[in-house]
């Protein structure tokens, strides 16, 4: 059983979801709802959704990290930092976060769902 600081828990989920490579992710939807916007004239743009948008896309990259790392269980060389210590109920961390980003983006109505 892994034993951790309430407090420690965050700060390695945060690691786990590697911070560093969010701008590539966060670019993507970004990048296809401003060539929506241009493609199709799309009239009143509204940025809040964007942001609603990169906030769903945000919790599910880092489900699916979270769920990743505890398959893998930190074995093997790491890309983009050092390997992380190990979080208490990962998996169960992982699925609550593409459940958040499936909610969040429920919001946005049928087309951005």
């Amino acid at each position: 059983m892994i034993r951790t600081a309430p407090l420690a828990v965050p700060g390695r989920l945060w690691r786990l979801a590697r911070p560093g490579g969010m701008p590539l992710v966060l670019g993507l939807p970004a990048t296809g709802y401003g060539f929506a916007h241009w493609e199709w004239a799309a009239p009143d743009p509204r940025p809040w959704e964007l942001g609603v948008l990169l906030i769903a896309w945000w919790f599910l990259s880092a489900g699916t990290l979270w769920l990743n790392a505890a398959l893998d269980q930190g074995d093997g060389e790491v890309l983009m930092g050092p390997r992380p210590e190990p979080v208490p109920h990962l998996p169960r961390w992982g699925g609550a976060a593409l459940l958040v980003a499936v909610a969040v983006a429920a919001t946005l109505g049928p087309g951005p769902f």
